[in-house]
């Protein structure tokens, strides 16, 4: 059923229904039964160019599906007086599942578009995202029922390299240095990190993300530009020029040798970070 949709009209049918959804506890039935039926659609290759083309609105129409579940507990319809505390948990754990589910029929979609361009030399845009639009996914990261769950955090942040490619790529690209530049202060978490915790905290959670973003983006030619362009950094180059710093990687070299458990603790918290600071050089 899921190879037939696109030939008989089947996701533009499903993505009319996604589009006319205003309240997404309400309408959580039909969201859930339309998601999975999605998820077995992009399983498909056909099915992941042909939502990824420009002849339907498939980002745009996911994308503010991925808005009104993020944001759902705030909805006034969920805030009235007769809302019940099961009622109130059960939107709550609605919300972390449908934007998981959100997330697995966005990001086979959008890994196409640079797929696609590799293996065939031919470019599937991704357009139609604004910074607006980008901005309301980065957002994500101060809503607290959000931060509460790492792995959902994580996973949004999966596809936000994806959100600045295209149209105005260069704005996008800033925003996402102007949001986390900040947090890139190293000498500021280690003061905050005895005399503020909730700072240190923050920034963790924010360091993490932007990890986690470098982390997933593509091997192509977007890729390679958001790459050189969160690279190029002052703050970063700063970092890596200090004269101590080859000094350190040698010690790390040194202490991971021939210690499992030393190798392991250096894959999960620096790894990331080595790959960056490669990516500047």
């Amino acid at each position: 059923m899921a190879s037939v949709l696109a030939e008989y009209n089947g996701f533009n049918v499903m993505l009319a229904s996604l589009s006319s959804i205003s309240n997404v506890f309400a309408s959580r039935h039909l969201v859930y039964v339309l998601l999975k039926l999605f998820s077995f659609a992009v399983k498909i290759r056909s099915n992941r160019v042909a939502l990824a083309s420009s002849e339907y609105d498939t980002l745009n129409v996911f994308l503010r599906l991925l808005q009104l579940v993020v944001y759902m507990p705030e909805s006034a319809s969920l805030l009235s007086s007769s809302l019940t505390r099961a009622s109130s948990n059960e939107a709550c754990a609605t919300r972390n599942e449908l934007v998981e589910k959100v997330l697995l029929v966005v990001q086979p979609i959008l890994q196409e578009t640079q797929n696609t361009k590799v293996a065939v030399g031919q470019t599937i845009k991704i357009s139609g995202i604004d910074s607006t639009q980008l901005e309301h996914i980065l957002g994500c990261m101060n809503i607290y029922h959000i931060q509460q769950n790492p792995l959902l955090l994580h996973n949004l942040m999966t596809i936000v390299p994806y959100l600045s490619f295209g149209e105005n790529s260069a704005t996008k690209m800033k925003l996402i240095v102007d949001l986390f530049k900040p947090f890139i202060d190293f000498e500021k978490y280690n003061d905050d990190k005895t005399s503020n915790g909730g700072a240190a905290i923050r920034t963790e959670l924010f360091v993490d993300c932007f990890t986690a973003l470098f982390d997933n983006i593509p091997s192509s030619d977007d890729g390679d530009k958001l790459n050189e362009y969160l690279a190029d950094q002052k703050s970063w180059k700063e970092f890596l020029s200090r004269p101590a710093v080859p000094y350190v990687l040698k010690l790390m070299r040194a202490l991971c040798k021939n210690h499992e458990e030393t190798q392991l603790a250096m894959s999960e918290s620096c790894i990331p970070v080595l790959h960056r600071g490669k990516s500047c050089q």
